[in-house]
């Protein structure tokens, strides 16, 4: 059963979980996109560590990425819980689809990834545009956050890199940042706000969502990213703004 109401943390927390490694993300790191990768031995191996981390938080809901790396992170968080927890996969939570640059080594394309970041609205061949990324995650992540604040409650998301970094940009300044900063900033910079395996915390505080802590089972985030100061607004700003009220 799960845990007493005066056991539970304060207030509405989503659990911020990128997935964990697989064969692409090791070596030259290689862009996994919408490839259907399994998890591979090292991430099996770590897993269980995410998922200890993710059970003290004492979360109600799992929702991930349908895409396999992503589920069976979240079905490992999910066995770690001593309770019946629901696991829902959603494709709003994919990252962004390069088409035929999935699988490529992300630094010998990175000057077409840049571009494309520069056009937002031109598709990737076989795949979607920057602006077509952005919109799907955006609209799907603020479901998910208003559903956390009627919870009440902490819920998880296991999700990828790109798509943690388009969370941390919405919460610094909403789906305008998102869609305006510089090429690069968000998708394609070396550091990482989270590394495989490693999950961040958004606490909805005094009307607003902050980033409150970012961890990893093996190394200490960027404390450029350990700052608590990006706040996800919760405004009367319209939906389609990528503000999550």
């Amino acid at each position: 059963m799960p845990p007493r109401t005066s056991q539970v943390r304060n207030g509405p927390q989503i659990i911020l979980c990128r997935h964990e490694e697989t064969a692409l993300n090791t070596g030259q790191e290689r862009i996994r996109g919408w490839q259907d990768i399994p998890l591979d031995p090292t991430g099996m191996t770590r897993g269980p560590g995410l998922a200890q981390d993710v059970a003290e938080h004492q979360v109600r809901v799992i929702f991930s990425s349908d895409l396999q790396r992503a589920v069976q992170t979240a079905k490992l968080i999910q066995q770690a819980i001593p309770y019946q927890v629901p696991l829902v996969p959603l494709p709003g939570l994919r990252p962004w689809d390069v088409g035929q640059m999935t699988g490529a080594v992300i630094e010998q394309v990175k000057p077409e990834l840049i571009r494309l970041l520069k056009a937002k609205n031109e598709p990737a061949p076989g795949g979607e545009s920057y602006a077509q990324f952005a919109q799907r995650f955006v609209d799907t992540f603020v479901k998910i956050s208003l559903f956390a604040r009627k919870l009440g409650r902490p819920i998880c998301v296991v999700t990828h890199s790109r798509d943690v970094r388009a969370v941390r940009v919405l919460v610094d300044g909403g789906m305008r940042a998102l869609l305006q900063q510089e090429p690069g900033k968000v998708l394609l910079q070396d550091e990482d706000p989270i590394e495989p395996g490693g999950h961040a915390v958004l606490q909805w505080s005094g009307g607003r969502w902050i980033w409150t802590d970012a961890t990893d089972t093996i190394h200490n985030a960027p404390s450029s990213w350990q700052s608590g100061r990006s706040q996800l607004r919760g405004n009367d700003g319209k939906q389609s703004s990528g503000t999550a009220r």
